[in-house]
């Protein structure tokens, strides 16, 4: 069982993906006719104070500006994901330690539910049982903020994601497979203690905020290899202040141009797989998408994209190019510079991840070829379909920027391996 203590917890223009437009985020006039790309804040107005003594509510921004108590406050909780789908909305007080385990004996119906931690009905706690339709079937919620409303008396206790799918809590591959695949709703509990405001006369439960699932505000575009990019401000492999989630696949479509596709959705995730990703075996494949959260699985065990962000939407997108080697795995490329020399004479070179042109807010990510041919990886059932029939490679990509550089990047620019660097067959 997991506690919180006081914490918050060469085409040289490339493509843009679908319709190369990016979103209008609004502005205001100027008295002089200029226009102004800040937009207006909008007002917020609290919501209804609420009836019940124990209720759930959708997020919203104003609940922020409400006392904030976090510091005294402490939490214990638990998430597990079930079979048995949600058919109302409900918030159940208990304060019975076999009630708690009533709820796994009923909803804990999937995988190794032995590793379920025991939740322990702890003196001094309010303990609810949370189901609701709208929260992830794949993530547990956490309790990140509470605030306190003294005018009515009533704690909120702000929700959150863990960014790791349920199904990862089983220990084998087999089963963290069925339990992604299968998995229709997931239900929580949550021990609430707040001094002096455990026992306010309402409690509510905030849902996590809506986030979008992938960022349509960047233009993107894919460009030939071209080592000048590496002249401009770097970011080291290890800051985290840009990162990349690579996946590569073959595929029997050949493409005659540069492109990149935003993922917007599992949907459309499905659509790009069933089109492109059409050698390669995926019946045990399975994807969570979430706002902030890109975890996709490949073959039972296997590893594709594992990408998270505590900040905002992660940027995905398929990338695909006629310039790249139909037989071979592609990776993100680190590429070495010279930062100095040491006391020697000797160039001191760091790894990057990521390069920047502040004066165009744009960031420039490398692929390279990882040395690998695809069927080093699917060499079990499609090695003879790869040698085949590949005729593209295709590259899944899930970047993310971390708070330094969320609002500072406009256009992402991603560079093709270098053709000298392609493996030999």
């Amino acid at each position: 069982m997991l506690s919180l203590v006081a914490c918050d917890v060469d085409d040289s223009t490339g493509t843009k993906p679908l319709d190369n437009q990016t979103q209008n985020n609004g502005g205001t006039q100027n008295n002089d006719g200029t226009s102004s790309n800040k937009p207006e804040e909008p007002e917020l107005v609290m919501p209804d104070a609420p009836t019940e003594g124990v209720s759930m509510m959708e997020y919203n921004p104003a609940y922020k500006t409400l006392e904030d108590i976090t510091a005294n406050v402490t939490f214990t909780y638990t998430s597990f994901a079930s079979t048995s789908a949600i058919t109302t909305n409900s918030v159940t007080e208990f304060s019975a330690q076999d009630k708690a385990d009533a709820f796994f004996n009923d909803f804990a119906n999937i995988g190794d539910t032995d590793v379920y931690y025991h939740y322990t009905v702890e003196e001094g706690y309010r303990n609810f049982f949370l189901a609701n339709t709208e929260y992830s079937e794949h993530l547990a919620v956490v309790p990140k903020t509470a605030v306190y409303n003294a005018k009515t008396d009533t704690l909120y206790i702000l929700l959150d994601y863990n960014r790791k799918p349920l199904a990862e809590n089983h220990g084998r591959p087999e089963t963290t497979t069925k339990v992604a695949k299968n998995t229709v709703a997931s239900y929580h509990i949550i021990g609430v203690k707040a001094g002096e405001h455990t026992d306010a006369e309402h409690i509510v439960f905030v849902a996590p905020e809506n986030k979008p699932l992938c960022r349509e505000d960047i233009n993107v575009s894919v460009v030939s290899y071209d080592a000048k990019y590496q002249e401009l401000q770097h970011f080291e492999w290890n800051s985290n202040a840009v990162s990349a989630g690579v996946h590569s696949f073959p595929s029997t479509k050949a493409l005659t141009e540069n492109k990149a596709m935003f993922i917007t959705s599992e949907d459309v995730f499905m659509t790009l797989q069933q089109e492109y990703n059409d050698i390669t075996t995926k019946d045990n494949d399975w994807i969570v998408m979430e706002p902030g959260l890109m975890w996709y699985k490949h073959r039972s065990g296997g590893t594709a994209i594992e990408n998270s962000s505590s900040c905002d939407a992660l940027l995905n997108i398929l990338v695909a190019s006629p310039e790249l080697d139909p037989y071979s795995a592609i990776r993100h490329e680190q590429p070495r510079v010279v930062t100095g020399v040491d006391n020697s004479g000797k160039e001191i070179t760091t790894m990057c991840c990521a390069f920047y042109d502040e004066a165009t807010q744009t960031v420039y990510i490398y692929l390279g070829y990882n040395g690998m041919p695809h069927t080093q990886y699917e060499s079990f059932m499609d090695k003879d379909a790869i040698n085949n029939n590949a005729k593209g490679t295709y590259v899944l990509m899930s970047i993310d920027f971390d708070e330094t550089m969320m609002d500072k990047v406009q256009n992402v620019v991603i560079v093709l391996p270098d053709p000298a660097t392609v493996p030999s067959n």
